[in-house]
């Protein structure tokens, strides 16, 4: 039911006989009071709710969005934002700490938290479950590859490597353990070559050396059976071993050669591409019919990625950005294609009466001055 007065029309949902209502309407301070009584319980609930003495804050450690000290305190652009907002309301609250999204998307859903404060995105498929306040960043997806070498440097770089080094101490092992051993044998029943002290050790050693490289200058050499007998066996395990060795130095030299650099989102399809498990991402790919390879953190793709096992990382962009920014991973570099627009918020519970404060509340911090000094502070750049 519904009544006309001045041009405004006053809709009445059967709250008080239709009587009462004309009299309210003709006197407007009575109006006025019947509103404000119809108003308290929405008010007093929505009170309750900002005034409850700890809120639970469920969180997950993503970096650059939420980050973990040693002694175990967290602090990052997403925490930063909710203690800023909890300080303006005198809230108090405590965080509450899940493995990963999908556990604390569940948790938000279940009412076992008041809020997720993490680097949550805001998707079609979360927004059916949960509401979110307004997005506090707008990010992309994007692709970190390895950068581009060449020249004497980087090849001397490539072949001084981490294995490469390992495997010639290896190789120089062997040949002092053989040279050792033809010392052994060696020593009483042939004095002039094998003789006592580090002079025969150092010619075991020379021996050992030139049987391996199949050179055998031939100024040493063994005279007893056993001495001979491991001869041979040397001779053969050193062909073995210095085949091995040469092509694992051709590899190391060719590898970075035959790599195909990713220097734009068209080749992905071309290269096996590495991300997050469980993250948006793969579904993004899974569209463009790029199946990756799947990891447990961006840190574990990113050392995939540059130890040439994969060529390309696709993932949250601020989080890339936050781990090659760091000195983590020198070898790496960002391309500037952004290949999927998303936006982070605070989740809540459905219908929470929380959402319309804290999202003023957000809206207020990304317009004051200390939120270019967080962006800049987590994700080496300023804000805009």
């Amino acid at each position: 039911m519904s009544f006309l007065r001045n041009g405004l029309q006053i809709r009445v949902d059967g709250c008080l006989p239709p009587a009462s209502w004309i009299d309210l309407v003709m006197h407007p301070f009575k109006l006025l009071f019947s509103l404000l009584f119809m108003m308290l319980p929405q008010w007093i609930t929505a009170q309750e709710a900002a005034t409850v003495d700890t809120l639970v804050i469920g969180t997950k450690i993503t970096a650059p969005f939420v980050l973990e000290h040693e002694d175990g305190s967290i602090h990052g652009l997403s925490i930063d934002l909710w203690r800023s907002i909890a300080w303006d309301l005198g809230t108090q609250y405590e965080m509450r700490m899940y493995d990963d999204i999908p556990a604390l998307v569940a948790a938000v859903k279940r009412e076992e938290v008041d809020m997720a404060v993490a680097a949550l995105s805001i998707t079609d498929e979360r927004e059916r479950d949960l509401d979110f306040t307004v997005p506090f960043y707008v990010a992309a997806l994007q692709i970190a590859t390895r950068k581009e070498s060449g020249g004497p440097l980087a090849t001397l770089k490539r072949f001084f490597s981490l294995q490469f080094i390992q495997a010639v101490g290896a190789l120089f092992m062997i040949i002092f353990v053989f040279g050792f051993l033809m010392w052994l044998l060696e020593r009483r029943r042939n004095p002039d070559q094998f003789g006592k002290g580090w002079y025969g050790l150092g010619a075991g050693f020379w021996w050992s050396a030139v049987t391996m490289t199949t050179v055998g200058y031939g100024d040493k050499a063994p005279v007893t059976w056993l001495g001979r007998g491991l001869a041979i066996i040397w001779m053969f395990l050193a062909l073995i071993i210095f085949s091995g060795l040469t092509a694992a130095i051709t590899s190391a030299l060719t590898v970075d050669q035959l790599s195909v650099h990713v220097n734009g989102p068209d080749q992905l399809k071309d290269v096996d591409v590495g991300t997050v498990e469980g993250s948006n991402t793969v579904d993004y790919l899974a569209e463009r019919r790029i199946r990756p390879i799947l990891y447990a953190t961006p840190d574990d793709a990113l050392a995939a990625l540059e130890e040439g096992r994969i060529e390309a990382v696709v993932y949250d962009g601020p989080i890339l950005q936050h781990l090659l920014h760091n000195g983590q991973y020198n070898d790496l570099k960002l391309l500037p294609n952004q290949l999927q627009q998303y936006y982070y918020g605070i989740a809540l519970p459905p219908g929470s009466v929380l959402r319309d404060t804290l999202s003023v509340h957000v809206l207020q911090k990304m317009a004051a001055p200390e939120w270019k000094d967080w962006i800049f502070k987590y994700m080496g750049r300023h804000g805009e």
